[in-house]
């Protein structure tokens, strides 16, 4: 599930914002790309998200024998 919130300065002015990916999956790998416009122009921005598997041993971060 991805969504995706403002983020706020101390004065609640939006100042940014927040994509956020619960529960990536690799399907969720691949190129995301940002842009803004306002009265001062145009900005885009590009992120690429790898999403890999990560195997659990039990916490104690060795494999089992």
């Amino acid at each position: 599930m991805m969504s995706q919130q403002p983020l706020n300065n101390a004065g609640g002015d939006v100042i940014g914002s927040r994509l956020t990916i619960t529960d990536a999956t690799y399907e969720n790998t691949g190129s995301y790309e940002c842009s803004v416009t306002n009265t001062h122009g145009n900005d885009k921005g590009l992120a690429k998200i790898n999403v890999e598997k990560v195997f659990d041993f039990g916490g104690s971060g060795q494999q089992p024998s």
